[in-house]
């Protein structure tokens, strides 16, 4: 098995990996799509943010993507993260979810937490009476995570569709 996968590493599994459209139509948009059903699980918004985080990577190295000016992925990756907040964060909740302590100026992973939302909450946009994933980017600065997860995803679903066909 192990053989058989390493043999096809230059073949139809490395342009799969390297194809951001297939990773966003397999991969992403599942996570997504589960997490938004069911916006109380922590463990289907990490999922979600994992998958998101790596659109950079697969973006990246897709043939005919426009990567321009940057020539590594770290560099790409930021550029993302500073035109979009919501991209930004989202990799920090998938870096937390990997790295799990919290950095300076980062998220770490205890403050991405399922919580009840009360009518008491009184916040604009915010469910009434519903649990939700929430992430505290600073002390007393909640976001939910869905919509922060619906933002990025909508913001890749941009870029895979201006990719050349």
């Amino acid at each position: 098995m192990a053989s058989s996968v390493a043999a096809q590493a230059d073949g139809p599994l490395r342009e799969a990996a390297a194809d951001a459209a297939t990773f966003f139509a397999e991969m992403v948009l599942p996570s997504v799509a589960e997490f938004l059903r069911d916006r109380a699980d922590k463990r289907r918004g990490c999922n979600a943010c994992l998958a998101l985080a790596s659109m950079s990577d697969h973006y990246f190295h897709t043939p005919g993507a426009a990567v321009a000016p940057h020539r590594d992925v770290d560099g790409y990756r930021r550029s993302h993260a500073a035109l979009n907040w919501s991209v930004g964060t989202i990799i920090g909740v998938a870096n937390a979810t990997k790295h799990v302590l919290r950095k300076p100026g980062r998220v770490g992973f205890g403050d991405v937490f399922a919580d009840d939302i009360a009518c008491g909450n009184l916040r604009c946009g915010w469910p009434i009476n519903g649990r939700e994933v929430m992430v505290e980017v600073a002390p007393d600065n909640l976001w939910l995570l869905s919509d922060l997860v619906g933002e990025a995803a909508r913001y890749w679903a941009e870029k895979v569709a201006a990719l050349p066909n």
